[in-house]
């Protein structure tokens, strides 16, 4: 269930195939969410927790307030779809980025390798998220999916990277033809007097 074809796409911003060495910590290759094992509990101080539980409850506070901002502007419902998505997006990666600098802060010597497992666990065991809302969370969780081999790099860093990266790249495309678009729509005439 990757994200973006793999013929399609630029070769950065594929899944990555391998299978991941993890025992519960991933699942197989096409193994569906309900059959893969538990993700275990992330293993955090209560300090480290409560600050983190904090966080993504002010972001998804946030985006909740800006989402109703949206819906007051009565935009057309398929534009409002779209639009609110896109802040819920944007929304969880900064939550997922300050993750990882909280992490770090609590552990400046963090090893690529736990910062991945430790996001991983927080994002996909209910310990930290189970509080949040439903949306939010499937944002989370889609974001750094439960999959490891879906991950666009070996670890959480790179991944966001990468997914930042080609966020980018396809905002860029979207412009680019929307503009050619635009630019072969036939021009009105000019009244005649």
């Amino acid at each position: 269930q990757a994200a973006w074809r793999v013929c399609a796409s630029p070769r950065w911003a594929r899944p990555l195939h391998r299978e991941v060495d993890g025992g519960a910590m991933a699942a197989n290759v096409g193994e569906s969410p309900e059959e893969s094992p538990e993700v275990p509990e992330p293993d955090l101080s209560m300090e480290l927790h409560d600050q983190l539980k904090r966080s993504l409850t002010e972001n998804e506070a946030c985006c909740a307030k800006e989402a109703a901002r949206l819906r007051r502007l009565a935009l057309p419902r398929d534009n409002e779809v779209i639009q609110v998505e896109a802040l819920r997006e944007r929304y969880a990666e900064a939550a997922i980025m300050e993750m990882v600098a909280t992490l770090k802060s609590f552990d400046p010597e963090i090893s690529r390798e736990k910062l991945s497992n430790d996001i991983y666990s927080i994002l996909h065991s209910d310990a930290v998220v189970g509080h949040l809302n439903t949306q939010f969370k499937s944002v989370l969780r889609k974001y750094v999916p439960r999959n490891r081999a879906e991950w666009l790099a070996e670890d959480i860093e790179r991944h966001i990277a990468a997914k930042r990266a080609y966020v980018r790249v396809l905002r860029r495309e979207l412009r680019r033809r929307a503009t050619e678009l635009v630019g072969r729509l036939p021009q009105p005439a000019a009244p005649i007097d």
